[in-house]
């Protein structure tokens, strides 16, 4: 008895050392992932499966290589480091990291579309992305591997406007990542996901989103995604009139680009600051910021938008044919990119712009052209606004049998997305166009008809409407 006593005693003794020793080294190897982490997340790329595995090779090494190893980490010098691993994938993680450049051999197939994939979409090189992407359909993905192939879908199905794809592949990223404490990832997805309820016009959930990965993203030291992140709360806050809030949000955004010289981004914000200024109606200002942007951008996206913003600020000021000008010249510059969304909005600012100083023919053959193209490019923009803008036209100038067959065009396309203020738009439109005809009755219950969308859609439109109807 006093034998099976001692033996349990020291079966406890032991179970506590073991319990210590493991509770340290666990400590340690989650300081050391800490530490590689900020270190390197200011790569082009990043993922937290590889600063993990590096944390983990580096603990297995004996002490004196472990020493060289840990100092080349804390000094941030990983392309060195990298040089002197032994593990070629992880090696080619690290190598993918800091310069995109990868060894398809060692990383094995799957993986090197994954993280080729995620290298191409931080630099907006949108093609690539999909075509990468493309080929990871041909492997049975698990883990990691899969929940990096719904992340990257997601991305895809957003630029593409597929909001519902988009929701269900974010979700389903999100499982592995919190499941995993794949902490930089999931805060990832929160932010796609706030973009997606932003574009998809469901504020409350998309700052919630937001907010849950800015919290993140500040706790990972992660500087580059937290601007972005305050910059996307900008976005949202001018899309619900909140505009103190959204320039307050982008000036917190640019301060953190200024800090840590990220130029290209900080004329992004520019442009994003003119376009609120331009909201609150000072085009002057709202101008001048623009012309900054256009002076310092280096991307032909960032040109792109500071002459779109230059655009609407013309527009804004009634200088249509310049505004006209600088729209068309705004949307070559995002086609050239492959951004079809941003491109075809350009184009019909400058159709509208052309609509403005009746220009008709000009703003039709350009209608005319987005309305043949779009359905040939994955995008988010909008056709019913084009058929919308074109039935106006066709208004203005007296064929209202045309107008008529045109507004009808947009309000299917925008009851087949359930858009009610676009419905009650167009509905409007053709009692208008019923009115013209002298169809007083089927004008009344058109009129009608809009009055019960837009009741649901904007106050404005609403009270508009109903003092038509009265």
């Amino acid at each position: 008895m006093q034998y099976l006593v001692l033996f349990l005693l020291f079966g406890l003794f032991a179970a506590a050392v073991f319990l210590t020793v493991r509770r340290f080294v666990m400590m340690k190897r989650l300081f050391l992932r800490q530490i590689i982490g900020k270190k390197i997340m200011g790569a082009a790329f990043f993922s937290t499966s590889a600063v993990n595995e590096l944390a983990d090779f580096i603990l297995r090494q004996k002490c004196s290589r472990r020493k060289e190893l840990l100092d080349l980490a804390v000094k941030g010098n990983f392309k060195i480091l990298a040089q002197k691993l032994d593990n070629g994938c992880l090696r080619d993680k690290l190598c993918l990291m800091m310069s995109g450049k990868i060894n398809r051999s060692a990383a094995g197939d799957a993986l090197y579309y994954l993280m080729q994939c995620g290298f191409f979409w931080e630099y907006h090189r949108h093609e690539a992305a999909r075509a990468a992407l493309y080929k990871t359909k041909a492997f049975k993905l698990k883990g990691e591997c899969r929940a990096l192939q719904s992340l990257n879908t997601a991305k895809l199905a957003l630029f593409e406007g597929d909001l519902h794809t988009a929701s269900v592949e974010a979700a389903a990223a999100l499982n592995f990542f919190q499941k995993h404490r794949f902490l930089f990832e999931e805060a990832s997805v929160y932010f796609l996901q706030g973009t997606i309820y932003r574009v998809a016009g469901i504020f409350d959930t998309a700052e919630l989103m937001l907010r849950s990965a800015l919290k993140l993203f500040r706790a990972l030291s992660a500087d580059r995604y937290e601007a972005e992140t305050l910059g996307t709360l900008g976005l949202l806050m001018s899309a619900q009139d909140r505009l103190s809030e959204a320039f307050d949000y982008m000036l917190r955004a640019e301060e953190i680009y200024n800090r840590i010289k990220d130029s290209e981004n900080g004329y992004f914000i520019l442009s994003q600051k003119a376009m609120i200024l331009l909201r609150q109606n000072k085009i002057r200002e709202a101008a001048a910021l623009a012309r900054r942007a256009a002076a310092g951008h280096k991307t032909s996206g960032g040109l792109a938008l500071a002459a779109e913003v230059l655009a609407r600020t013309e527009l804004a000021g009634e200088k249509w044919r310049s505004a006209a000008r600088k729209a068309a010249d705004a949307a070559d510059k995002y086609f050239s990119e492959h951004n079809f969304a941003a491109g075809f909005e350009a184009l019909y600012l400058a159709a509208e712009a052309n609509f403005r100083q009746q220009d008709f023919n000009e703003a039709e053959t350009i209608l005319r052209g987005i309305i043949r193209k779009v359905p040939y490019h994955q995008s988010c923009f909008h056709i019913a606004d084009a058929y919308t803008l074109l039935g106006l036209i066709l208004l203005q100038t007296g064929k209202i049998g045309r107008a008529r067959t045109i507004f009808n065009q947009a309000l299917k396309h925008e009851l087949s997305d359930n858009r009610s203020a676009g419905i009650a738009v167009d509905y409007a439109n053709l009692a208008a166009a019923e009115k013209q005809c002298g169809n007083i009755s089927a004008a009344r219950k058109n009129l009608e008809a809009a009055l019960a969308y837009a009741k649901d859609a904007d106050n404005e439109l609403y009270e508009r409407i109903r003092a038509v109807l009265d």
